[in-house]
């Protein structure tokens, strides 16, 4: 490919043009450019064989936001807050099925629920961060054809008690407890995860929280030389024991921290996204949604390391447009 530019653009140039862009709009647009190639990877050209697989296998998707940090004036002096955006991203593929922005006078409550209908919860499982957790989402999801995961924290204060007085009573009946527990090792540490699960709290929480097939609780305890930690999460799913066994749940649960690991981990540290200098906010949303595709498009080939394949493109940029075109 030849390439007759004598100098790239300048930086200005860029912010003028993404800051005329709509990052939603534009991010439904790689969406479905995305859901088209992992399609036909998967299929090919029959596409009867992908409802197929639709039907049989749930999709994961995991919701967690993320603070844009140059759009704020913390770092100096001032009072500015920094933007927000929150993502509704697929665990499996990497691809982010949207992207939205938080407003003002909005929080990621208001922001998500006009997205939760049909089209996007049916044949999807939820996992979601502190801040989607609240009585109504379950149920809206369940209404729309979805399932859900919940983590449930300080923000739900009755509940979580309620939940730690049921698991940690030791005179309680386990003989309808399901237990699952993993060890691994690697990095310099030790980690032990176990996991409780029980469907008698099912009625009792009826009523706030809608239909539930399970609550759990969730040990994690580390080790390394010099120090150790144990954690204890509660949770509950809408998914019964018969829709999802607890070693699955076990996964799913893993799983969600994708969002954080293999998302905003490599745009922070490997795209350099928090130290970009960008206040604009429309301009900093457009970034994101093209360092999210950067990542997608690395997920889609099957890269497993992200910041050498962007060092050979940064020695060899014929490589890297050939790959996009």
């Amino acid at each position: 490919m030849n390439v007759n530019w004598k100098r790239m653009p300048c930086a200005n140039t860029y912010k003028y043009a993404l800051a005329r862009l709509e990052s939603q709009q534009i991010n439904e647009r790689f969406r479905d450019w995305l859901v088209r190639q992992q399609a036909e990877s998967r299929c090919g050209d029959e596409p009867s064989r992908l409802a197929m697989q639709a039907d049989q296998c749930a999709v994961h998707v995991a919701i967690d936001g993320k603070v844009l940090r140059g759009t704020g004036q913390q770092s100096y002096g001032g009072e500015k807050p920094q933007k927000h955006v929150f993502h509704v991203y697929e665990v499996k593929t990497g691809i982010v099925l949207h992207q939205c922005p938080i407003v003002d006078k909005q929080n990621e409550v208001s922001a998500l629920k006009p997205l939760l209908t049909e089209v996007l919860c049916k044949g999807r499982i939820f996992t979601v961060d502190v801040a989607q957790r609240y009585h109504a989402f379950g149920r809206m999801v369940k209404r729309a054809g979805g399932e859900v995961i919940l983590i449930i924290k300080d923000n739900t204060p009755v509940t979580r008690q309620d939940l730690e007085l049921f698991f940690e009573d030791p005179h309680a009946d386990r003989s309808t407890w399901h237990a699952y527990e993993q060890v691994a090792k690697g990095h310099g540490r030790l980690e032990r995860r176990s996991l409780l699960t029980s469907p008698d709290l099912n009625e009792f929480l009826h009523r706030e929280w809608g239909e539930i097939g399970q609550a759990f609780r969730l040990q994690r305890e580390r080790k390394t030389a010099e120090k150790s930690s144990v954690e204890v999460v509660y949770g509950l799913t809408t998914l019964s024991r018969e829709q999802c066994s607890i070693q699955r749940l076990f996964r799913m649960i893993r799983a969600h921290w994708a969002v954080e690991n293999r998302f905003h981990g490599r745009r922070d540290v490997t795209l350099g996204e928090d130290r970009c200098g960008v206040r604009v906010p429309p301009v900093a949303q457009m970034l994101v949604v093209l360092n999210s595709l950067v990542l997608s498009l690395m997920d889609l080939h099957q890269v497993s390391n992200v910041a050498r394949q962007i060092r050979r493109f940064a020695s060899y940029p014929e490589e890297a447009l050939a790959w996009l075109f």
